[in-house]
């Protein structure tokens, strides 16, 4: 934990927190893919779950900007095919970005009726990235449980 209250977020090559890093203007962002299915788990699973890419921006001491974020399509219609032109999309203004570990305070925010967000779980002493549920717990020094 950083001395203005702001979680540290280890930069995982290859794991949940590949994308996060710096702007060359000093803002911070995290960029996730997510899923959601608005119904109970079906053998159908494929025709309902919604897939996004979103990109959370944050000033240098980690306070939330905004967030971005781009439809990718229901998981049966994706095919399989990653969703790095989605990120692309969501990543081509911003300017040249530095991948590397960040540090962020709580937020939270809907977007399209879903809830997202670093959250703090005030009872278990951790936070929480919403939708995709990658835990932070004490000592805050960057490691994730997902």
């Amino acid at each position: 934990m950083q001395g203005n209250g702001s979680i540290n977020i280890n930069r995982v090559e290859g794991g949940h927190t590949h994308f996060v890093g710096r702007f060359e203007n000093g803002h911070q962002f995290m960029l996730l893919e997510v899923y959601f299915d608005e119904g109970p788990m079906t053998a159908n699973w494929k025709n309902t779950r919604k897939e996004f890419v979103v990109l959370h921006i944050f000033d240098s001491e980690g306070k939330h900007i905004e967030s971005k974020h781009k439809f990718a399509g229901l998981t049966n219609d994706l095919d399989g095919r990653t969703l790095g032109p989605e990120m692309e999309f969501l990543m081509k203004d911003m300017g040249k970005a530095f991948f590397n570990s960040i540090a962020i305070l709580p937020f939270e925010i809907s977007i399209d009726g879903f809830e997202y967000g670093f959250i703090k779980d005030h009872e278990a002493y951790c936070f929480t990235i919403l939708p995709n549920e990658i835990t932070f717990s004490a000592p805050f020094e960057g490691e994730y449980d997902a």
